[in-house]
């Protein structure tokens, strides 16, 4: 099932980051989590795959001028018909509700009117603290809430949140007939604004966080950012200049910092009340969350096929070559810096590789960050330690190979010779993308022997062809294959051939003829 989330106009650039970052770190390999813009949901059929779809923190307004009203009813009919789940974070669930009061006493700011959506048929008012500043995290704040602990099921009831703007939910406003949402988290009424106290009652609630009944579906809206990681943005803002920014991250990163666990549980629990599977059993009771870190990728093995057909040497040289030139003297490390990855060549002539990744910094600080992928270079398959090959047994991956070669060689003497598909291969049991690997940097790419075959037992951002992407469950082979092929205007039939050669392969096994 997917799990869409819209990155279209409205939806902030930090905010679109940390919703994806945290659902990949929480959600199981079972979700493709999908960026998604208003053409898609007006056009697309994603109702029938989809089971949970994300409007981030951001704009309100650009939301109304994107989504109202044609993509709000049919989110809102996915909901209550189709039983779909929604999360509306801070401007998301501003949007989400009947009516918007966001800082109606400043004028610069102003933004009240009615939406369509109204899964809170009542109003969302904002921002619940004071000093909020458009397009920055200057004005956000540290704010208290209490938890609803019984329905969440959580041993915890308090914690600090991170707020940039988001409202509390008016439960005062709700139409008569409207029904009652379960409230699942409260501010503390002193971290409120003076602006919502003044003519309210003495014990007037703030809510912060809502579960709303939408026919089958259901909605969770939050005005807490409660997605935000705080040590990846406390080393975002570490890099900015100014006093002001670093006044800021002490005030604000540093008090939350002590809540993360509680903060990553209490995501985790909104993503199972939505009906969604967790990459941890819901009954974990601790708050560990060493598993929130994201899968640290492993060193990839290029290994060969032992064959008369194959020169190991010849092969290595020119996979090595980008990285000589790129040297600046013989006794540095073959590194590569790529357009996507740094890529750093280790060819030892030892019985095992070391465990250090080497540690390479940028040499301009503007440049964006590059995941280092450590190729590894094995004349020998017991060079790699047991441990990096828990997923995938390359030992039987290249016998039944050279068994199918040697079947059809001796039926037809001409292919001796001719195989090059497989022979090749490149081998990690975690890594970002194989297919991002060999087609993202060029330099690399220019290299690859043909029919080189990389396979990666879990892609933590696997894609495809275009807007395609890969859900990397334990047990599947996903693999991308190098090939050349002169002839560009028939070169997408080679993906649906391939498609083909799959199936025929399958129907060849006894048991699958059908």
């Amino acid at each position: 099932m997917n799990v869409l989330v819209y990155t279209g106009p409205g939806a902030g650039k930090g905010p679109i980051e940390q919703t994806i970052g945290t659902l990949r770190l929480h959600l199981s390999d079972s979700y493709d989590i999908i960026s998604v813009d208003a053409a898609t949901l007006l056009k697309e059929p994603w109702q029938a795959t989809t089971k949970l779809l994300v409007l981030p923190g951001g704009r309100d307004l650009p939301y109304v001028e994107q989504l109202s009203p044609k993509v709000t009813s049919l989110i809102r009919d996915w909901v209550a018909n189709d039983g779909g789940s929604f999360l509306g974070i801070c401007a998301g669930a501003y949007f989400a509700s009947r009516q918007v009061d966001f800082e109606p006493d400043r004028p610069s700011y102003k933004v009240v009117g009615e939406r369509d959506l109204r899964f809170f048929d009542g109003s969302a008012r904002g921002s619940i603290a004071d000093g909020f500043i458009y397009n920055s995290e200057m004005g956000s704040k540290n704010c208290s809430i209490t938890l609803d602990k019984p329905a969440l099921g959580l041993d915890f009831d308090s914690l600090q949140v991170y707020v940039n703007g988001g409202p509390y939910f008016d439960l005062e406003s709700l139409l008569p007939e409207s029904p009652q949402p379960t409230v699942l988290a409260e501010y503390d009424p002193k971290d409120v604004s003076d602006k919502w106290k003044a003519d309210s009652a003495q014990n007037k609630r703030y809510p912060a966080i809502l579960e709303c009944a939408i026919g089958r579906g259901k909605a969770i809206l939050t005005g807490p950012h409660i997605e935000y990681q705080m040590r990846p943005l406390g080393s975002a803002l570490a890099a900015k200049p100014g006093s002001e920014a670093i006044e800021w991250r002490d005030a604000v990163v540093s008090g939350l910092l002590p809540f993360e666990k509680q903060r990553s549980r209490l995501f985790r629990e909104l993503l199972i009340r939505l009906g969604l599977n967790t990459n941890i059993r819901p009954e974990r009771s601790d708050l560990d969350t060493s598993h929130d870190e994201p899968p640290k990728l492993t060193p990839m093995f290029l290994c060969f096929q032992p064959s008369p057909h194959v020169n190991v040497e010849d092969k290595i040289a020119q996979i090595r070559r980008p990285f000589d030139a790129a040297a600046r003297s013989p006794n540095e490390p073959c590194v590569l810096e790529d357009d996507v990855n740094r890529l750093v060549l280790e060819d030892r002539q030892q019985d095992q590789y070391s465990d250090t990744m080497p540690v390479l910094e940028c040499e301009q600080d503007d440049r964006p960050h590059k995941s280092v992928v450590k190729l590894c270079v094995c004349r020998d398959l017991s060079q790699i330690p047991r441990r990096d090959l828990l997923q995938f047994n390359i030992d039987r991956y290249l016998g039944y190979l050279k068994e199918y070669q040697d079947h059809w060689t001796k039926k037809q003497r001409w292919l001796e010779g001719t195989w090059k598909c497989g022979s090749v291969m490149l081998y990690g049991d975690i890594v970002e993308s194989t297919q991002t690997l060999l087609d993202r940097n060029y330099k690399f790419s220019q290299s690859l022997p043909e029919g080189l075959v990389c396979v990666g037992s879990h892609q933590t951002a696997g894609r495809g062809r275009g807007r395609n992407s890969w859900i990397s469950q334990s047990g599947c082979l996903q693999f991308s294959l190098a090939l050349r092929h002169n002839d560009h205007k028939s070169i997408i039939f080679i993906q649906y051939l391939f498609g083909l050669a799959v199936v025929q392969a399958l129907k060849s096994q006894s048991g699958y003829e059908v």
